[in-house]
């Protein structure tokens, strides 16, 4: 962990967390600043965040936990430009009341959305517009025509009406030889 030399708060807070290492309660907190490198290569960006770094008394160990791992993935997306994973929660609370519906609605991939939502990974930029787009409830009540009417569509027709069949003649199978493949000038 690159932890530069921690500057506690005034008074470190207790919690109620227990330590992964003894099990113990005694945990405090103790706000600290932390630089991390985030990419590869020419692309490798150095972000600082300050962190919730959690010390337990018993056996004087520091360590992170899911409230530091979020706060750094937050960065990582304010860093692209994207959208955390609290902002696309919300995003979809907002529209519908499940994953399932929303992405029937948007085809976007409840897979996909779980991943964002819980900070698995970053959605791409394409992605991220699209959500932002559906933050306008205007947006959101034209996809759901849309679906609705696909639907509707769907509903009218008989298998006979979405498949047909051709069959093969002798004057087709002759026809074939008239066809043929060239180059476009």
């Amino acid at each position: 962990m690159n932890l530069k030399k921690s500057r506690p708060r005034p008074e470190a807070v207790k919690s109620n967390l227990n330590c992964p290492l003894c099990g113990k309660s005694n945990i405090k907190t103790v706000l600290t600043p932390y630089t991390f490198d985030y990419g590869s290569g020419d692309t490798v960006a150095e972000l600082s965040v300050e962190i919730p770094v959690r010390r337990c008394d018993a056996c004087d160990i520091d360590f992170l936990d899911h409230e530091g791992e979020r706060i750094k993935h937050e960065a990582i997306c304010q860093h692209f430009g994207v959208l955390t994973p609290n902002e696309i929660r919300l995003i979809r609370t907002k529209c519908s009341d499940t994953r399932t519906k929303f992405s029937e609605v948007t085809g976007l991939g409840a897979a996909s959305l779980n991943r964002w939502e819980n900070g698995l990974s970053i959605q791409n930029h394409a992605n991220d517009r699209y959500l932002r787009l559906l933050k306008d409830p205007a947006i959101m009540r034209r996809l759901e025509t849309i679906v609705n009417s696909e639907l509707n569509l769907q509903s009218g027709k008989s298998n006979k009406d979405q498949f047909r069949a051709i069959v093969i003649t002798s004057q087709l199978w002759e026809r074939r030889k008239e066809f043929q493949l060239r180059r476009a000038a």
